[in-house]
């Protein structure tokens, strides 16, 4: 693809932005050692988001491979711990982790034995990794919607 560079970068951009995140809204998150774990979890995808922009599949398979394994590994599990720490408190925040961690768990699964269900193995490779990306946003909405809510009091 012509945008190929906007898209390694942009990877890049997620491994830079995602441990960031996890670090600036720590303090919202409810107090519970399984949220420390989920969220270091999350965090911990930042480097194979690096490795992932650094070594696109053509061109640095193994590198590619390693840093989609550190996303993979750490990342849908956690939001899948994230959602069950979060459940008494925040419970929108909760289901969306429970449902995009279980779906990326899922994708990772058809994804490694390449089992089709309809949408080619590169769409089983979306549903594996896109969660993550969605996880993030999601829950930064859910986060400034409950600032601005708190400031109108």
């Amino acid at each position: 693809s012509p945008w190929h560079a906007l898209m390694n970068a942009s990877i890049n951009l997620n491994g830079i932005l995602i441990p960031l995140g996890v670090l600036w809204t720590r303090d919202w998150w409810p107090k519970r050692r399984a949220m420390v774990i989920a969220l270091a979890m999350i965090a911990l995808t930042g480097p194979g988001h690096f490795l992932v922009g650094l070594f696109p599949s053509d061109t640095g398979p193994l590198g590619h491979v390693i840093g989609a394994g550190s996303i993979l590994a750490p990342g849908n599990p956690g939001m899948v711990v994230a959602g069950l720490a979060a459940w008494r408190e925040r419970r929108g925040s909760a289901v969306a982790s429970l449902i995009l961690g279980l779906a990326g768990i899922i994708g990772t699964l058809l994804f490694l034995w390449m089992i089709d269900v309809g949408i080619g193995l590169g769409g089983l490779e979306r549903v594996a990794f896109y969660p993550l990306t969605l996880w993030c946003g999601f829950q930064g909405i859910a986060i400034a919607r409950h600032e601005l809510s708190a400031r109108r009091v």
